[in-house]
């Protein structure tokens, strides 16, 4: 009976994450909303990056971000534990938002990015550093072309809201 209470128990700590790994919570498209020819580089994304938290995860998830080109990053992001694949990422800024084109270091081959959008604020301390990262929510239509995505979050980049999930924040660690 006690190892089945372990079992169960085990089970419903790691339904959050494998519903992420099952319904694949991202915003996907087949090319990235902008080309790496007119991409931004912000050397301020570069270092560590932790989680924020209540306090009530004894190892918060993490992010390393390192240039790798003159136009382009590598994001190794660790889940609390839960080693994820390394991803290259590049950066467009459409309608005044900063979009990061994700994809994952084994698709390099393919076209497979997934969308986020960050931006920067500061801490309590005015030093610290606090790094918002937001998912492209998936219930957005899906668009044949680039240029209607283009044209789609260009008409509501005023309402940011519309366009992305609520925002996990990252300190500089």
């Amino acid at each position: 009976m006690l190892a089945y209470k372990k079992y169960l128990k085990f089970l419903i700590l790691s339904l959050p994450a494998i519903s992420m790994l099952i319904l694949g919570a991202c915003y996907d498209v087949d090319k990235p909303i902008g080309g790496l020819d007119n991409a931004v580089f912000n050397e301020r994304l570069i270092g560590h990056w932790v989680k924020n938290t209540d306090g009530s995860a004894s190892r918060p998830a993490a992010m390393t971000i390192s240039g790798i080109a003159s136009r382009e990053y590598k994001v190794n992001y660790d889940d609390a534990g839960v080693r994820q694949l390394p991803f290259q990422a590049h950066v467009n800024r459409i309608a005044g938002i900063f979009f990061v084109n994700v994809r994952s270091t084994k698709d390099l081959g393919k076209e497979n990015y997934s969308l986020f959008s960050y931006t920067f604020g500061e801490g309590k301390n005015k030093a610290e550093d606090l790094l918002t990262v937001r998912m492209m929510k998936v219930s957005l239509p899906v668009f044949k072309t680039n240029k209607e995505l283009v044209n789609f979050v260009s008409r509501y980049s005023q309402n940011p809201d519309y366009l992305f999930e609520k925002g996990m924040v990252f300190r500089r660690g």
